[in-house]
């Protein structure tokens, strides 16, 4: 046995090495680690935009203003860069200032600078693994006043915030230009309620440099990457935003770019006017290296707000230019060929006629404007005043000043916004994969019979990239709901990655072991998750993930509830294909019972088999339970939702569901159970507890006296094959139907006459709560905690052997199993009040 034990530890300690080397991003965020365990803070300032496209936007402003303090040299001032080449102008303007230094975006010097530096500043977001120190200060000042919808205002915002709600959360300091945006950061981002930083509402940063910029250096710039710019013209400029349903692909549009250029110059005065094309920094890191993209193109390594001083007008859509380019007075024509599939996708804050200037989706329109300028400027001089008042009250040219102020000097009488962290208790549920099972639709059922007048709630979960079903119930959790999705990865040094796996893996809880325990990069693995905020409540909703319950048990100050969903002890001895897939797990989640507040199951009677099964003196006053909710208002969409369509005899239910991409609809056809055949229906993940081959084994024998009869399995799983084989080897084909997974099973399951759950062991099945509220008859096996899913008169109970399965269904062919009465909504006012009672 020690033996084993010790071939097992080699094994994990061989598996954490090749895995640390994997990929450039494993590489990547173990490096991070070391520097960060290793480098103390120092007197440095990091500066990155755009993901480290260059000397950029607000960070680039507030380090220009920081050259102007007497401090300035007490600091060294490190900028990321990506590409050195690209910026090689504006690096040489820099190169001879000692105490500024410019490192490689991911290259080492840039993680050891992550590590090390006092202030971090970003107007976009840091990459997933990294974890601001106690010591840093983060400073994020995000990249414009928002005309199209962020954060939870997308539709597919559970999944597309992810790692900007992960930054926004660790930053200390968020830059907003007005009440408006900083509404944004608090409700759109939801930040209000959890947020624990500061939202300094004094401008843009970025808005100083139309004040200061130099024109004559502008334009020098500008020659430099190969703009054919002439410093005699004024300067027309086209800069729509990014379009399209990814942020990282974005549509590229270049024909757009060339029709705009073409007819806009064929029809203008090129004598007094010459025209550019600003890309988007998103799509430009795409076409830069395109040969024909030159001349008549602005590279995004010029700083736009220094772009905008010498712009005279300004051309584009729904792009956030417009709010900076307020600041000059100058005009803004808004063409917009595409604004009403944008709006139906994504949707925009203000209508048509708020904006500072005209609109149009014919180019011709905006042709006809330019040559016309002085009258349309005139039309409109009214509303772009509005708009310069509420969208740039506090842009004087002196930001940045105030901003440092704030942060380096502690000056008061300030603008400053704060988060409402008291009014609520803040509560925090994990549940991770959003799989296909019991475990998720309690988990979404209880986020939407939660009291949200009472609590702020977070959910914390996970889809793998290419699990469209599970993405898209992390779409549908409940909108009251602040949805984090787990993004990016812990960052560990060597012996901290060895040591948790050889926790988590091995099952080995010497006392050598646990004194190695690596509690600090949890404790660092929570900030990264979670930055700064602090919880009253932490719920491991899942309960079978070492990892994740170590980690909410790192929540500092907050109470934490363990759930149990079945009979855990049955759960981690369960055999699949010869192994225990739970055993270590299980055992190792059984071991942090006793660092829990709470241990809950998810009915009395599976509460009683698992303290009896898994209390220790530790543990022994641990345990509570809660029943499941049940989402009754899922249940009565979705029988709404699936269209029955008749072809040749036979009916279908025709299904909806989303492409991977979100933007298209794909329809499925699915037979219907027939009404000429007396159809039972179970549903389970094909699993050995599920007791399925037992069920078919009874059913070959019900179905030679009743030919009528057929069986619809609704579920996948490890056990599919030799499900399918049961079936093949019973010559049962067509009469027992398997349907693997369906998003909404309900109008398949109104359509079959008796619900039978013959399962060896559960928790409290949701499933036949969803049966009853269908009103459907009730066979169910009698597993270990089945007391607690039992109504008076409301089922029939069977053995869970094959020849007491047979005798169940053969009892519902005699007309002898009960019918009750059910209400979800009185079940559900319990159940959710016994889960409030354990959070009292």
């Amino acid at each position: 046995m020690i033996q084993t034990k010790l071939e097992h530890v080699k094994k994990v300690y061989n598996h954490v090495k090749s895995n640390r080397n994997k990929s450039e991003y494993s590489k990547r965020r173990c490096d991070y680690a070391e520097y960060y365990k290793k480098c103390k803070v120092k007197n440095i300032v990091l500066y990155e935009a755009f993901a480290a496209r260059g000397m950029l936007c607000s960070p680039y402003a507030l380090f220009k203003e920081f050259m102007n303090r007497s401090d300035f040299d007490k600091y060294e001032h490190v900028w990321a860069i990506y590409d050195m080449e690209d910026n090689e102008y504006i690096i040489n303007k820099y190169k001879n200032v000692s105490n500024v230094r410019f490192v490689e975006f991911n290259s080492n010097e840039y993680l050891k600078a992550l590590a090390e530096a006092k202030y971090i500043i970003n107007n976009s977001t840091f990459p997933g693994f990294v974890t601001k120190k106690d010591e840093q200060i983060y400073i994020n000042t995000w990249h414009g006043i928002p005309l199209k919808t962020l954060g939870y205002d997308l539709p597919d915002a559970n999944i597309a915030v992810a790692n900007t709600m992960r930054n926004f959360l660790s930053a200390d300091y968020l830059i907003s230009p007005n009440k408006f945006h900083s509404d944004i950061y608090l409700k759109a981002y939801k930040l209000d309620g959890l947020y624990e930083g500061t939202i300094i509402e004094e401008g843009q940063p970025r808005s100083d440099m139309i004040y200061h910029a130099d024109r004559d250096e502008v334009i020098d710039q500008l020659k430099h990457e190969g703009v054919t710019i002439d410093p005699n013209k004024k300067i027309i400029m086209y800069a729509p935003t990014w379009k399209g349903s990814d942020f990282g692909k974005p549509e590229l549009g270049l024909n757009a770019y060339f029709e705009f250029l073409d007819k806009v110059k064929s029809r203008i005065d090129t004598e007094k006017y010459q025209v550019f094309v600003k890309p988007h920094q998103q799509v430009y890191r795409f076409i830069k290296d395109d040969p024909s993209l030159s001349g008549d193109f602005i590279p995004a390594t010029i700083d736009t707000n220094s772009l905008l001083s010498i712009v005279d007008i300004l051309v584009s859509d729904y792009s956030s230019i417009y709010f900076d380019f307020l600041d000059t007075g100058r005009p803004i024509l808004f063409y917009i060929p595409d604004l009403e599939m944008y709006k139906g996708y994504r949707g925009v804050y203000f209508p048509l006629e708020e904006l500072p200037g005209p609109t149009t989706k014919e180019l011709d329109d905006v042709v006809g404007w330019i040559n016309n300028i002085g009258d349309v400027q005139k039309e409109y001089q009214e509303i772009y005043n509005k708009n310069v008042e509420w969208a740039c009250p506090r842009d004087d040219g002196n930001v940045s000043k105030k901003v440092w102020e704030i942060i380096l000097d502690g000056k008061e009488g300030y603008n400053l916004r704060k988060a409402d962290t008291k009014k609520k208790k803040r509560v925090l549920l994990f549940r991770g994969t959003m799989s296909e099972n019991g475990i998720t639709h309690s988990f979404m059922s209880l986020l939407n019979n939660f009291d949200y007048d009472k609590y702020d709630v977070t959910a914390y979960v996970s889809a793998g990239a290419n699990d469209t079903a599970a993405k898209n119930r992390v779409l549908e959790l409940n909108k009251n709901v602040r949805t984090l999705k787990r993004v990016g990865t812990w960052n560990a040094d060597f012996k901290e990655d060895f040591m948790k796996e050889v926790f988590f893996e091995t099952g080995i809880k010497n006392d050598f072991f646990m004194k190695q325990f690596p509690h600090d990069m949890f404790d660092r693995e929570f900030r990264r998750c979670f930055g700064q905020t602090h919880f009253d409540y932490v719920i491991d909703f899942s309960g079978y993930s070492p990892f994740f319950s170590m980690l909410l048990l790192h929540a500092e100050g907050a109470k934490k509830l363990i759930w149990q969903h079945n009979d855990l002890k049955a759960d981690r001895e369960k055999v699949v294909n010869g192994k225990q897939p739970h055993i270590i797990k299980l055992r190792t989640v059984f071991s942090l019972y006793p660092y829990f507040d709470k241990i809950v199951s998810c009915s009395k009677t599976v509460m009683e088999v698992n303290k009896k099964n898994l209390q220790t003196p530790k543990t022994k006053d641990k345990f509570f339970y809660a029943a499941n909710t049940l989402n009754f208002d899922r249940i009565q969409a979705c029988l709404k939702e699936d269209i029955e369509l008749k072809m040749n005899g036979k009916v279908y239910l025709v299904k909806t569901e989303q492409d991977e991409s979100e933007s298209t609809k794909k329809l499925e056809l699915m037979e219907a159970p027939r009404e000429n055949y007396i159809n039972f229906v179970t549903i389970g993940r094909m699993s050995t507890e599920k007791n399925h081959l037992a069920l078919i084994k009874a059913f070959a024998k019900l179905s030679k006296e009743y030919p009528q009869a057929r069986l619809h399995i609704i579920g996948d799983g490890t056990l599919k094959q030799q499900i399918e084989k049961e079936i093949f080897d019973q010559n049962l084909t067509g009469k027992v139907i398997l349907t693997g997974n369906i998003s909404n099973p309900f109008a398949y399951m109104k359509r079959c006459q008796c619900f039978i759950l013959p399962s060896l062991h559960e928790g409290q099945p949701i499933v036949l709560l969803e049966a009853r509220t269908l009103q459907m008859p009730l066979i169910i096996g009698k597993f270990s905690s089945v007391s607690d899913s039992v109504m008076e008169n409301g089922q029939l109970l069977i053995d869970t052997d094959e020849e007491s399965i047979y005798q169940g269904m053969k009892e519902f062919m005699l007309g002898n199993v009960p019918s009750y009465s059910f209400s979800p909504e009185r079940y559900n006012e319990e159940a959710y009040g016994d889960f409030e009672k354990l959070l009292d």
